[in-house]
């Protein structure tokens, strides 16, 4: 049987900002955000490492804190990255053309991306097609690993949840827990059937 953990990155270094924001405001901290890795003294929990240490492999999105967060779980084992496994962007919302501070405008997208779950629609269709390929490409390198291998995959919380949603359709089954702290990992696993 083989299995898959999905682990979304550890915290950002990348800070808040203070005042009231505009729209254009918290699009610059979004591209401030992808630009930046881990805090510097981000540790996985030991809990973590010794459950998913032993992976045969290991694959992340190719932004730096998901590139960072692999490094520091598997120092010196070789990750293979790529931009299919990005994070999907959420909406920013409008708010009406108002200036608001930073936790507002993280509510508001949090709301939105909540109400999108409800409705069925929380993967915008111009990213379908990416989410779709970075799964082929993941369970490409599961079975290149073997029927039995186990496989990590380091990404961001919106990509992580489609995955894991699409992978299901395909006949993986979602096992544990599922948090969406940094650092934490869901479990999948797969029978041996062919995938």
């Amino acid at each position: 049987m083989g299995r898959l953990f999905l682990i979304r990155h550890g915290p950002s270094a990348h800070p808040s900002m203070s005042g009231l924001l505009d729209h254009a405001a918290i699009e610059r901290w979004r591209a401030g955000y992808d630009a930046c890795g881990i805090e510097r003294d981000a540790m996985p929990p030991a809990e973590l490492v010794e459950r998913i240490g032993g992976v045969d492999r290991v694959l992340c999105s190719d932004l730096p804190r998901t590139m960072e967060s692999a490094r520091a779980i598997w120092s010196g084992k070789a990750i293979e990255s790529t931009a299919l496994l990005r994070e999907v962007p959420l909406p920013i919302p409008t708010l009406g053309g108002i200036r608001a501070p930073f936790a507002i405008w993280a509510t508001a997208i949090a709301v939105g991306w909540g109400v999108d779950i409800l409705r069925g629609e929380d993967c915008p269709r111009e990213d379908e097609e990416r989410v779709q390929s970075a799964m082929a490409w993941c369970e490409k390198r599961q079975r290149e690993a073997g029927e039995s291998a186990t496989l990590a995959v380091v990404t961001h919380g919106v990509m992580r949840r489609l995955l894991a949603t699409r992978l299901c359709e395909r006949g993986w089954t979602m096992h544990g827990r599922r948090s969406y702290d940094p650092w934490s990992a869901w479990e999948l696993r797969k029978n041996s059937a062919p995938l």
